[in-house]
């Protein structure tokens, strides 16, 4: 009988080594992705590289001390490390005497409060350039002999920017920015961060979890190729990062750039990170509030609007969709005005005339699967989608008319018909009637997972609720008002149509030029 060290030594031994597990991520995480979307594939494609994900972390645990940074209260530590980081601000002649730091309301961790009244277009702060973190300024670090014979380094700026976060946070132990570094969150509800339950409650929007899968697979392929680098190379940056280096701190890195990064005014292809700025949340908006002063050299920021003393001060994060918001903000906000509904449509292989159907299709240029951006504002200028439709639907007479006339087929296609909006009025209601129900089973489901009685008030129950649970939520019912807007436009274009048909078309028994005289 084997005794209790010997079992316990079996078992580590039959444990693939952390090698092993990496070389597996980084084929699971270049595998081709699937060009026609498969939502099966996709679910088990991410099962596959969670699973590996949580038995490397599980070797990495001694290394990135996560279990001890979760036993500690995040708003108490981010609190105790401000003072140290206002005076860093001051002392590098940071103005923000029009501003106080500190935990703001709605779950939105740290924020911006002003101390006066402040006017719309009035300077709120200023933030020198000395303490900003760009790109450009990893390049000239001691990252610079890593950076240039990288490709992924020096075509990225956001991975740049996150080796940059990692070298200056866990390697350099006198540097610059550790007050700026140790203010920033330890953990972040971006995708990368998502629990199984999570991405499962994700799939219910596929196109955002398909988004959201891609976005998984980055951070998955660059951690393992990292990894990889760093063990086999032999400067002093890679061998400094190759003892800090977990899947945790890569990703914590990762999701730090992406909710913080800015682009620099007037110089827009470089990224950083702006101390200070960085810690305004996001306030609905027009236009984008900073820019920066060439002779002081200082980053401005700018009230978009007039704001009380004593309120939150926030600024806009510029045009981007509720998805973009959710896998690179880590919110949604409760606005789907710069929302886009990727509608997808196929033509099967079993359909009446497909083979026809198919050829015109290609002669428009098209797929017989396609996948068309919408907006309610572009809708009556969505050509090819019109093209696609007139085709899907078109009887012997139409498909005749359109192949005798292949010379100007594009521009016949693309004419919108009653018939035309009809089926996409139709198809719209449909996926807004899927959506609704979507939703119901959403919250279904956290109730059941939260023993929450779904009887209650929808407030009461999003008390409970995890914050990426919200964040689904509202991006589901931001897709739900989004289709119901897209329902109406396509209902009053095609009464539009009808009107406008009816005005120019003459009743069949009315001669088609009446003289005066004949008219009584």
């Amino acid at each position: 009988m084997k005794s209790k060290s010997q079992s316990s030594s079996s078992a580590q031994q039959s444990k693939p080594s952390l090698e092993i597990l990496i070389e597996s991520l980084l084929r699971e995480a270049t595998e081709d992705f699937e060009e026609t979307p498969n939502l099966q594939w996709e679910w088990g494609h991410y099962l596959r590289l969670s699973s590996l994900i949580q038995k490397i972390k599980e070797r990495e645990a001694g290394r990135d001390n996560q279990d001890k940074q979760d036993s500690i209260d995040e708003t108490a530590r981010r609190a105790s490390e401000l003072p140290e980081f206002i005076q860093w601000l001051q002392r590098n002649q940071a103005e923000f005497t029009k501003m106080s730091i500190g935990p703001v309301e709605q779950d939105c961790g740290f924020g911006l409060k002003t101390n006066v009244h402040l006017k719309g277009g009035e300077i709120a702060f200023s933030v020198p350039k000395s303490i900003v973190m760009s790109a450009e300024k990893a390049r000239s670090s001691k990252l610079s002999v890593l950076v240039e014979k990288d490709p992924i380094l020096c075509n990225m700026q956001n991975v740049l920017l996150a080796m940059f976060l990692l070298y200056e946070k866990y390697v350099n132990p006198d540097s610059f920015w550790k007050p700026y570094l140790r203010i920033i969150p330890s953990s972040f509800d971006t995708v990368a961060y998502y629990t199984e339950t999570e991405m499962a409650l994700l799939k219910i929007s596929p196109r955002a979890f398909r988004e959201s899968l891609r976005m998984y697979r980055h951070i998955s392929r660059q951690y393992a190729y990292f990894h990889t680098k760093f063990k086999n190379s032999t400067s002093l940056a890679s061998k400094g990062l190759k003892k800090i280096f977990t899947y945790n701190r890569y990703t914590w890195a990762v999701s730090a750039v992406s909710t913080r990064v800015n682009n620099w005014p007037n110089k827009h292809d470089t990224l950083c990170l702006v101390p200070l700025l960085d810690l305004c949340n996001h306030g609905e908006g027009e236009d984008i509030s900073t820019d920066y002063n060439d002779e002081t050299e200082s980053f401005l920021c700018y009230a978009g609007s007039d704001f009380s003393k004593n309120t939150e001060f926030k600024m806009f994060y510029g045009h981007r969709s509720s998805i973009d918001f959710l896998i690179h903000n880590g919110f949604v906000p409760n606005n789907f005005k710069d929302d886009i509904y990727f509608l997808e449509l196929s033509l099967g292989t079993n359909a009446v005339h497909s083979g026809r159907k198919i050829s015109l299709l290609r002669d428009s240029k098209m797929d017989s699967r396609m996948t068309f951006p919408l907006a309610p504002e572009r809708l009556t200028s969505a050509k090819k989608l019109f093209a696609f439709i007139n085709v899907f639907i078109a009887d012997e007479e139409k498909l005749c008319l359109y192949e005798e006339n292949k010379d100007n087929l594009e521009i016949i296609l693309e004419q919108p018909t009653v018939e035309c909006l009809q089926y996409l009025h139709d198809r719209l209601e449909l996926m807004k009637r899927v959506a609704d129900n979507s939703i119901a089973t959403a919250v279904r489901t956290l109730c059941k997972s939260l023993s929450i009685d779904d009887s209650q008030s929808q407030g009461k129950m999003e008390e409970r609720y995890s914050k990426v649970s919200s964040n689904i939520l509202q991006l589901l019912r931001n897709e739900l008002k989004l289709l119901d807007m897209l329902v109406h436009c396509c209902k009053d274009f095609k009464i539009s149509l009808q009107n406008n048909a009816l005005k120019t078309t003459p009743p069949e028994d009315t001669p088609t030029q009446v003289s005066n005289t004949e008219v009584k």
